[in-house]
């Protein structure tokens, strides 16, 4: 038994025994991150390209006509952004 108990220390304390489980800690974690869905807002300009992880926003500008600061907020609902506020 002491014999049994010796091999099963060293090998849980060999180098092999730890890069294999790091590799399956880094496979789990890679697996984890396919398989979870992801959403994202991509607002495409040109020239840039954002990507937003929230479920609502802000956008401000000043009007070219009236000259004054807009700000819309949207929200997004499923697939689709909805106008909350103006």
């Amino acid at each position: 038994m002491l014999q049994y108990i010796q091999v099963l220390k060293s090998t849980l304390t060999n180098s092999k025994w730890k890069r294999r489980s790091t590799f399956l800690w880094v496979l789990l974690f890679l697996f984890i991150l396919c398989v979870l869905p992801l959403r994202f807002i991509e607002i495409s300009l040109p020239g840039q390209t954002f990507y937003l992880l929230e479920q609502e926003f802000d956008v401000q500008w000043v009007h070219s006509v009236e000259k004054e600061e807009w700000i819309e907020s949207y929200e997004l609902i499923g697939n689709k952004l909805l106008l909350t506020t103006t």
